[in-house]
């Protein structure tokens, strides 16, 4: 019997898996270890088999380790460094002592496998239909990275001279350097993915000639819009938002920040 969790804080607490055939419970069984998900996994927002790339890892076998990642983050040196690891505050093994580090090994095998890493096979081109994707940032090159896999043909429409989105326009440098990013990208150009940077849709190409060139059309373009506290004061001269001011600083601009800052 296929057992489908359809819960889950009070799964974990209850036990419960239920089988659900056309959209109706027609059974209930218990979840015993050997058919739950891991609770890591299901904390996880894409669903990464974490147990198995952390296994593989701790066997030493970081290439293995490395596709498991693959399977479902095209993003695993970004991740290893940014992630707020939900996966870590299910982590059974808190109740021994204290949660693996999740993220810290996922950070590990991918700088370890990205050092000596060659050219990643295209994927197979098994469908006809093509998708254009407007933004190069997480959402359009995850999207890519997914459709190409699936035998798409994807092609990705970027304003900003490089791709990545906040990724590199925005994230300081210190937190995640731009070569933590690129080699993640490159990755998912070598999957067949063509990424058309310096070509803002709506300026240097309308969208109604991306309709009739792809069979579909996904608008990935970010929130780049600052949120605006609603409160007194925020117009007034040395108040910055943060975007504005993060994407900023990453173009190398002085920002006058008080006295003795730039």
């Amino acid at each position: 019997m296929q057992a489908t969790t359809i819960c889950l804080r009070c799964h974990q607490k209850c036990h419960l898996v239920a089988e659900v055939i056309d959209g109706k419970i027609v059974s209930m069984v218990d979840a015993q270890a050997s058919n739950r998900r891991p609770a890591c996994r299901e904390a996880c927002p894409i669903g990464m088999d974490v147990s198995g790339y952390v296994i593989a890892a701790s066997k030493g076998e970081f290439d293995k380790a490395m596709q498991i990642i693959w399977d479902t983050n095209p993003f695993p040196l970004v991740c290893g460094r940014i992630c707020h690891h939900p996966c870590e505050i299910e982590c059974i093994r808190g109740v021994v002592d204290e949660p693996i580090a999740i993220a810290s090994i996922k950070r590990m095998v991918a700088d370890h496998v990205l050092k000596s890493r060659t050219k990643t096979m295209p994927a197979r081109r098994t469908q006809k239909e093509t998708v254009g994707i407007v933004g190069s940032g997480p959402t359009g090159l995850t999207a890519a990275h997914d459709l190409v896999k699936a035998g798409y043909g994807v092609t990705v429409y970027e304003g900003a001279p490089e791709a990545g989105g906040m990724m590199t326009r925005v994230i300081p440098e210190f937190k995640l350097p731009k070569g933590s990013v690129q080699p993640d990208i490159e990755a998912i150009r070598d999957l067949g993915v063509e990424i058309k940077t310096n070509t803002p849709v709506g300026k240097t190409l309308p969208l109604g000639s991306l309709l009739k060139r792809h069979n579909a059309v996904l608008l990935a373009i970010g929130s780049w819009t600052a949120a605006a506290l609603k409160i007194p004061g925020t117009e007034l001269q040395g108040v910055y938002f943060a975007l504005p001011l993060l994407e900023e600083i990453k173009k190398g601009k002085p920002v006058a920040l008080g006295s003795g800052s730039s």
